[in-house]
């Protein structure tokens, strides 16, 4: 191939092709690579090659042989041609320059000496490292051969008595292990064994130690006349005592005391006492008497007497002296009237006839004021009744939960209600004039008997109706509740919860009692509130028995059914309580926009059955009203072009922007 040029690193370019050896290969002025090498140790650099130019790395040549002697230290290199004459001419002679390689020393070499570390290591000998270890004269002597000459041994085990210790850690364990327990072994300290072991003799200690009187006996017939203390009467002199000082003294008794005691003649259970000066006589000293005076204090005779204070009798106290200071009478009974003062009170035989009773029940009895009974127990109900002002011609109606409030009672209203039969309220209404509004009896206007809110006449239709409405059914449905739990049965869901400011849900006690708050008057079903149930297939009735104060506008509440929407476009309401009077109304909203019919109804206390009745083959709404369940009245029909429903229940619809809020009690709800 033709020259080709290259350059270690920036030196170059040498010369080459690819015949050619290291020997050959030469820079452009004729120098050759090798000959440069050998001879300079240097490389001369003539500057940075162009890209087209070969450049080689040190590293990409595979072998580099170089011919003709070595590189001197001086040049860079070992000036030996063998390892062991480089590491001499280096100064790097294993075991006398540098260290033979060990594991041991890489292991050594990894480790971290701490200063205390050294201070060790660069003790001389061992005594200096025992001072740098702080071990002191004890580390010194063999385990078998150790000697303490001071200071203290804590936290070792108790020293056996084979080991010459007492095998024990406090000093009552030790007297036990050596057998020196006090009062077993050895005998406890007493001052009189001192004084007995100090100053008795060896006379008077063979009297003490005497096995019986006749021993002591020939121990006195030892005695001579010198001897001092008591003698026999043979003994010396004309009488038979002789004093310390060794003068003899008469036996006879002179003080008047003993001698009027020593008169006395002894006998069972007798106690001498002295009756004068020098006289005496005995006394009874009964084995009870003797059980008093044994007594070691006053507790204990008191204990022996049976007059322990605070069990056989009492303690002192003011109070207890205030009431033993009266003067008791006939029914009278203490009383206190003041820290440590008492008086009488009267108590009466009928006031002891229930201060004997064992609890308030009985008293209640007693005081002829059993609740329930004679009195009437608390009501939340009766409380809020009682807290209305009466004034005439009002009656009270309940607001809400525990909430009453007053409405007119006009005479004609009261004549209804005193009515003593259905056949006197008959004869009430055929009072009423033909252009009256509302229910009138069949003798009035026109051909029909229900005069319609526009003045327009409609048929009533009453419908028998078996057993008493109010009862639940034996076999109630699914569907139905009567709400006697403290919260909704999981088969009901709200289109919107009552949770606005001032609205509640209640439930419990045969009552779903609801409150709502005015929604502006939008009439908007999604504003409205309803609590619904998915319809069965086929055909169905719907009843409720339902309470409610209807306010204004077009507040209302009652029962419903459409489509699967909270904001339904094909709607049907029965519903009662309309504008504040006692109005019932049935709405429809079909395809966004309401038709509705209603007419005023009088019904007592706010009180309605509702019924909305459909028949699936022919998809037709029947709505139904009763002021007692028992007589219905056939309020509309409406048969349903297009759609069919889906849900059905309760709706409470606020809709009026008179501020305030709304109650309604639903009783019970059933299909049938």
């Amino acid at each position: 191939m033709a020259v080709q040029r290259l350059w270690l690193g920036a030196v170059g370019p040498y010369l080459y092709d690819d015949e050619a050896t290291i020997e050959d290969i030469a820079l452009e002025d004729g120098s050759q690579l090798a000959a440069a090498l050998m001879s300079t140790g240097q490389m001369r650099i003539f500057g940075t090659p162009t890209e087209d130019e070969h450049i080689v790395r040190l590293a990409d040549v595979g072998e580099l042989v170089f011919t003709g002697g070595v590189i001197p230290l001086d040049k860079g290199g070992t000036g030996a041609d063998n390892a062991a004459d480089a590491r001499d001419n280096l100064g790097l002679i294993i075991g006398t320059d540098v260290q033979e390689w060990s594991a041991q020393l890489d292991v050594l070499a990894l480790a971290t000496i701490t200063a205390f570390g050294y201070s060790l290591l660069d003790d001389s000998n061992a005594s200096a490292g025992r001072s740098t270890l702080g071990l002191g004269t004890i580390a010194t002597q063999n385990a078998n051969a150790v000697t303490i000459t001071g200071g203290s041994i804590s936290g070792i085990t108790d020293l056996a008595v084979a080991d010459g210790g007492t095998g024990a850690s406090n000093a009552a364990d030790a007297r036990t292990n050596l057998g020196l327990v006090i009062g077993t072994n050895v005998q406890a300290y007493a001052t009189i064994l001192d004084s007995v072991g100090t100053y008795a003799t060896s006379a008077g200690l063979s009297m003490l130690f005497a096995a019986d009187g006749d021993a002591q006996s020939q121990l006195l017939g030892l005695f001579t006349d010198t001897a001092h203390g008591t003698v026999p009467g043979s003994g010396g002199g004309t009488t038979n005592f002789l004093r310390a000082d060794r003068t003899w003294a008469p036996a006879g008794v002179t003080d008047a005391e003993l001698v009027a005691i020593a008169g006395l003649t002894s006998a069972a259970d007798k106690l001498p006492y002295f009756t004068g000066s020098g006289t005496a006589a005995l006394a009874d000293f009964t084995s009870f008497a003797r059980t008093i005076v044994d007594d070691a204090d006053a507790a204990a005779a008191r204990s022996t007497l049976g007059l322990v204070i605070g069990i056989n009798v009492q303690a002192y106290d003011a109070e207890l002296a205030a009431i033993a200071g009266l003067t008791s009478a006939a029914d009278s009974a203490p009383y206190f009237t003041g820290s440590g003062t008492a008086a009488l009170a009267i108590i009466t035989a009928y006031a002891r006839s229930f201060l004997d009773d064992a609890d308030a029940t009985t008293v209640r009895a007693t005081l002829g004021l059993t609740i329930g009974t004679n009195v009437q127990a608390y009501s939340a109900i009766l409380a809020a009744i009682a807290g209305l002002s009466p004034a005439a011609n009002k009656i009270a109606y309940f607001t809400g939960a525990s909430a009453a409030a007053l409405n007119d009672f006009t005479s004609a209203g009261r004549d209804m209600v005193g009515a003593a039969s259905a056949t006197a309220q008959t004869a009430l209404l055929d009072s009423f004039a033909g252009s009256a509004k509302g229910l009138v009896p069949v003798s009035s206007g026109g051909t029909s008997n229900f005069l319609r809110a526009d003045g327009s006449w409609t048929t009533v239709t009453a419908l028998s109706v078996s057993g008493t409405v109010d009862t639940p059914p034996v076999s109630p449905s699914a569907y139905d509740d009567e709400f006697e739990g403290s919260s909704l049965d999981a088969k009901w869901t709200w289109s919107l919860t009552p949770n606005a400011s001032g609205e509640s849900i209640t439930v419990g006690n045969g009552s779903l009692a609801v409150i709502t708050a005015n929604d502006g008057g939008s009439d908007n079903l999604a504003n409205a509130h309803m609590l619904y149930q998915s319809v069965p297939a086929g055909s169905w009735t719907i009843t409720c028995k339902m309470y409610g104060v209807g306010r204004a506008d077009f507040n209302r509440f009652g029962l419903f059914a459409c489509e699967n929407s909270s904001n339904p476009s094909n709607h049907v309401q029965l519903c009662m309580g309309y504008n504040g009077g006692n109005r019932v109304r049935w709405d429809r909203k079909i395809s966004g926009s309401w038709t509705f019919d209603q007419q005023n109804i009088t019904y007592n206390n706010h009180l309605a059955y509702l019924r909305i009745v459909y028949t699936t083959g022919t998809t037709t709404f029947n709505f139904y009203v009763s002021p007692d369940g028992i007589a219905w009245l056939d309020f509309s029909s409406y048969a349903a072009s297009g759609w069919t429903p889906a849900r059905f229940g309760i709706i409470f619809f606020p809709d009026t922007s008179t501020t305030g809020t709304y109650y309604t009690s639903v009783q019970w709800f059933r299909k049938t």
